[in-house]
C-alpha cells in the first residue's frame, strides 16, 4: 500500500553543506504535503552534515538513515526499501528542484509512463559552460523493455535520453 504520493530519495556522502540544505529546502518548499523525503547518509564523516540531517528528520515527512559507506547505488536501494510513495524520485544531494516542480509533476502524473524526465542542467567543466536540457516528457517503456535490456547489458543504442533526474512510477 502506498502511504505517500512521492518518495524523494537523496543519497548523501560528504556533500557540501550549503548544497545539501538547498536541495532539502527545494523539496520541503514544494506545494505538496503528501510526500516523504528519505535522506540516506552513506557514511559521511562530517558531524555537521549528520546534525543537519538529524534536524530535518524532526519534520514528520523526513526519514534519516545512516549507514556505512557502501556507495550511492546501495544508498539508493536502501531508500527504495524504505519508500512508501506511489512515485519515486532520486535526487543527488548537490541538486535542487525548481520551485514549480510539483505543478509540472501534477500535469504529467496521470499519464501511463515508466520514466519521467524533467528539465535539468549541468556544468561542462571541459568547455566551461552550463548545458541546459529542456525536456519535460514521459517515456512508456512497456513495448521497449527488450530494447532497454539490450542497451543496458550489451551497450547497443537506445532511442531515449536517460541522463539526468527521473521519476519512476511504482506498480
Amino acid at each position: 500500500m502506498n502511504d505517500k504520493e512521492i518518495s524523494f530519495i537523496i543519497p548523501i556522502y560528504n556533500t557540501d553543506i550549503n548544497m545539501l540544505k538547498n536541495c532539502i529546502e527545494s523539496i520541503v518548499a514544494q506545494k505538496i504535503n503528501d510526500y516523504e523525503l528519505i535522506l540516506i547518509n552513506d557514511g559521511s564523516d562530517s558531524v555537521e552534515l549528520n546534525n543537519i540531517c538529524i534536524n530535518y528528520s524532526y519534520n514528520p515527512n523526513v526519514k534519516y538513515i545512516f549507514q556505512s559507506n557502501f556507495g550511492s547505488a546501495v544508498a539508493r536501494n536502501k531508500g527504495l526499501e524504505q519508500a512508501t510513495g506511489k512515485f519515486i524520485m532520486f535526487i543527488d544531494a548537490d541538486d535542487a528542484l525548481e520551485p514549480d516542480f510539483y505543478e509540472k509533476f501534477t500535469s504529467f502524473k496521470n499519464h501511463n509512463f515508466d520514466v519521467m524526465i524533467f528539465n535539468y542542467c549541468f556544468w561542462d567543466s571541459y568547455n566551461e559552460e552550463w548545458i541546459i536540457f529542456n525536456e519535460n516528457r514521459c517515456i512508456d517503456l512497456s513495448n521497449r523493455k527488450d530494447e532497454l535490456y539490450q542497451n543496458v547489458m550489451f551497450g547497443s543504442s537506445f532511442n531515449c535520453f536517460f541522463y539526468g533526474k527521473y521519476m519512476v512510477q511504482m506498480f
